[in-house]
């Protein structure tokens, strides 16, 4: 009998032990890229939501001044979840991921106007679930009476 008998299959179930952990590793990696990679494009998807309802609001205050700002805002700040209609929020200040369902997705946006003396604060937020937790993206901006 040979003594070095047996060697080759334990050095291939060695290999083999090495080639699993190693696969495993990898596996674990390409799912965690994947994971925050649709994290990535929902974070993506919401910040255009914002960018959106900025975006009215300036065309609407481009259009209308700022006389027709300021009777939109409020002191203590006033919700809308559309900005063209100025659709008013039954709930004031609106509820996170309750008003304004943007049809079609899993987003909910609305878009606080708060004003003071010579100034309205707009705070667009957009909010989903995502893997059973809430997710936010709040996009503000600042409009002056010059």
């Amino acid at each position: 009998m040979r003594p070095n008998a047996g060697v080759s299959l334990v050095e291939a179930m060695v290999a083999l032990m090495i080639l699993a952990i190693v696969s495993a590793a990898v596996i674990m990696m390409t799912l965690q890229v994947l994971a925050l990679n649709t994290s990535a494009k929902l974070k993506n998807q919401s910040t255009t939501y914002a960018e959106q309802m900025i975006e009215q609001v300036r065309d609407y205050y481009a259009n209308s001044g700022w006389g027709g700002l300021a009777a939109v805002a409020r002191p203590g700040g006033q919700c809308y979840l559309n900005v063209p209609s100025w659709q008013a929020a039954v709930n004031n200040p609106c509820t996170p991921c309750v008003d304004g369902a943007i049809t079609g997705t899993n987003f909910y946006r609305f878009v606080t106007l708060t004003s003071s003396s010579n100034s309205v604060m707009v705070a667009a937020k957009v909010c989903w679930l995502e893997r059973g937790q809430t997710k936010t993206t709040e996009v503000d901006t600042y409009f002056y009476n010059f």
